[in-house]
């Protein structure tokens, strides 16, 4: 259940429920029981947000929120509503013509309340530069600082991405700090006659802190 998003010409708000919210992994599953802060019930907070626009191109958001950043799953589950601050600034929204339009800078602190490390005081920082090329495809290049992820914690032993971020179950990380490079590109266009619509998008990321097993991409 939820009553997101409302909103005025300065303030956006909302708020929502959702079953095993206390699964920082996913909330979106039976109703297993979950908090905010991963304690009992069968329902627990799954939004709790408020976002204001100073200006006509800066948007501040804080609380428990939809994800600021453009991403797949490779980098954050979709269904995952980080607890932060998040800052979004439209750098240049550009006119007819022009080679590079929506042009937006996303810049956001983001509590990590992972499944397999348990620690309280794991985050990251994030920053994605976002633009849409004449040519109507979409292109986004942002950098992921995360500390304090006690890879030393209970788990399994993780792949060097550690699942990248939240959605490692049951898993540890191999170091306490990552930092990970993302690329992403979407190309619509259209296939025969019909115009039969098709939407091609891949992504690439790489650990830097990383020396073996850094890579990965999606498609």
């Amino acid at each position: 259940w939820s009553s997101d998003v409302c909103s005025s010409d300065l303030v956006v708000w909302g708020v929502g429920l959702q079953t095993n919210s206390g699964n920082p992994v996913s909330p979106n599953i039976v109703i297993g029981g979950g908090d905010l802060g991963g304690g009992g019930g069968a329902f627990g907070i799954g939004r709790a947000f408020i976002g204001f626009k100073p200006v006509d191109r800066l948007n501040i958001t804080v609380g428990k929120m939809y994800q600021p950043f453009w991403e797949t799953d490779g980098i954050f589950d979709q269904d995952l509503n980080p607890e932060g601050l998040a800052l979004s600034y439209v750098i240049s929204p550009g006119s007819k013509g022009d080679i590079f339009t929506k042009v937006k800078n996303t810049l956001a602190w983001e509590q990590i309340r992972n499944l397999g490390t348990h620690s309280a005081s794991a985050w990251m920082l994030g920053d994605q530069l976002t633009t849409t090329a004449s040519s109507n495809t979409d292109l986004g290049l942002a950098f992921y600082y995360y500390s304090g992820l006690n890879a030393d914690g209970a788990g399994l032993g993780a792949a060097a991405m550690g699942q990248s971020v939240n959605q490692t179950t049951g898993g540890k990380f191999l170091k306490d700090n990552m930092g990970v490079i993302s690329g992403k590109i979407k190309h619509p266009f259209a296939i025969g006659k019909g115009k039969f619509p098709v939407v091609v998008s891949g992504e690439a990321w790489d650990n830097v802190v990383q020396t073996k097993q850094s890579l990965g991409y999606e498609a």
